[in-house]
C-alpha cells in the first residue's frame, strides 16, 4: 500500500509536445531498465490475479470443496479487486509515463479505497479465526444482520477512504501524481497519507497481538488439545497459513507505508518487488489447501489419482461460519 503523503513526490506539468510513440521516462526514479522492472512488476500482479480467480472460481463452482468461509471467500475477492487497482496505468497504456493523462486520479482514488478494504478483510479474518478457536464456530451465535455488516465493512472502509480520496483531488487535482519510483498513482497529501499509515499500522498490530496470543494459547494447552482432539473441529494448518501471511503483509506494509525511506535504487526496487508479490502469496497460501488441490488435479487421469468424495461435514476445512 503506498504512502499517501510522501513528501519526496511533488507535482510536475502534463508533458503535452512529445512525438508519438515517444515516453519521457527522464522523472520515473527507477533507474536505465525502468521498462524491465515495470514489466516485472506487472507480471508479478497478473500471476497473483490470476491464481486470485483461479481459487474464487473454483470456490464457486465446484460441487466436491467443502462451502467457503464467507470471511475468507471476501478476504480472496477484495484482493481480486485490489490487483484491478495496481493494473490500471496498465490497462491505459501508460505505465511507463511519469505524468498518466489517463486514469492516473482514478487509480490514485480506486487504489487507495481497495487498500483500505483490503486491511480490514485481513483483520476480520484475524479476528474470525481467534474467536472461532477460542470458542468454537459462531455462526449459530451471531445474528444474521451482524453477520451481514462484519462482512460488508471492508467495502464501507474502503469506500470511505475512496471518497476522501475523491474530495482531495477534486479540490486539488494535482495531487494525484505518478510515484516517480513505483508503479501506480497516489495522492500527495500529508495528512491523509498519515491517516492511511495510522489505520494500517492499527489494523495490522491488533492482527498480529490475536495471532501471537493464538498461537501461545494453543502451544501451552498443546497436551489438553491433542487428548481432546482439536483436529476434528479445527485445522491448525489453516492457522499456520493465516499466521504467515499475516506476517508477510506487515513486512510489505513497513517496506511502503509505515516511512520506510530508500535511498538505495535496489531498496525501491525490492518494496515494489515486495508489495506485488503479495497476490502471489495469498494464492500459494489459501489455493494450496487440500481440498483445491483436489478439485484442480481432477484433470489427471482417474488411474492415476484417488477418486474424489463428495463434500460432507467432516471434511470441513475451517470452523469458522
Amino acid at each position: 500500500m503506498p504512502k499517501a503523503g510522501s513528501s519526496g513526490l511533488s507535482t510536475r506539468p502534463l508533458i503535452l509536445n512529445l512525438p508519438r510513440g515517444v515516453v519521457d521516462t527522464t522523472h520515473l526514479d527507477l533507474g536505465i531498465h525502468a521498462n524491465s522492472f515495470l514489466i516485472a512488476w506487472f507480471c508479478e500482479l497478473l500471476v497473483g490475479q490470476l491464481g486470485l480467480l483461479a481459487i474464487l472460481l473454483t470456490y464457486m463452482f465446484s460441487r466436491t470443496i467443502a462451502p467457503p468461509n464467507p470471511f475468507i471467500l471476501n478476504f480472496l475477492f477484495v484482493s481480486l479487486i485490489c490487483t484491478f487497482s495496481q493494473l490500471i496505468l496498465l490497462y491505459t497504456g501508460e505505465w511507463m509515463s511519469p505524468n498518466p493523462t489517463h486514469g492516473c486520479a482514478f487509480q490514485a482514488i480506486f487504489k487507495h479505497g481497495a487498500d483500505a478494504a483490503f486491511l480490514m478483510s485481513v483483520f476480520l479474518v484475524v479476528v474470525e479465526t481467534f474467536v472461532s478457536t477460542l470458542k468454537g464456530p459462531q455462526d449459530k451465535k451471531r445474528s444474521r444482520l451482524l453477520q451481514y455488516f462484519l462482512l460488508a465493512l471492508p467495502y464501507i472502509n474502503g469506500g470511505v477512504t475512496a471518497l476522501i480520496s475523491g474530495v482531495i483531488v477534486y479540490k486539488n487535482p494535482s495531487s494525484a501524481i505518478r510515484d516517480e519510483h513505483a508503479f501506480y498513482c497516489t495522492i500527495n497529501n500529508n495528512p491523509f497519507g498519515t491517516f492511511l499509515e495510522a489505520e494500517a499500522a492499527g489494523l495490522l498490530s491488533l492482527s498480529a497481538c490475536l495471532l501471537l496470543y493464538l498461537l501461545y494459547t494453543i502451544w501451552t494447552h498443546r497436551t489438553a488439545l491433542k487428548k481432546l482432539e482439536m483436529k476434528s473441529t479445527f485445522d491448525f494448518t489453516l492457522l499456520v497459513r493465516v499466521t504467515i501471511f499475516v506476517v508477510w503483509a506487515i513486512a510489505g506494509i513497513g517496506l511502503s507505508s509505515a516511512g520506510v525511506v530508500f535511498v538505495s535504487t535496489f531498496g525501491r526496487y525490492f518494496s515494489s518487488t515486495f508489495q506485488c508479490s503479495i497476490y502471489i502469496v495469498i494464492s500459494l497460501i489459501f489455493g494450496t489447501q487440500k481440498d483445491l488441490r483436489g478439485v484442480w488435479g481432477s484433470w489427471i487421469p482417474r488411474g492415476s489419482r484417488k477418486s474424489e468424495k463428495p463434500y460432507h461435514e467432516s471434511m470441513q476445512i475451517f470452523s469458522l461460519p
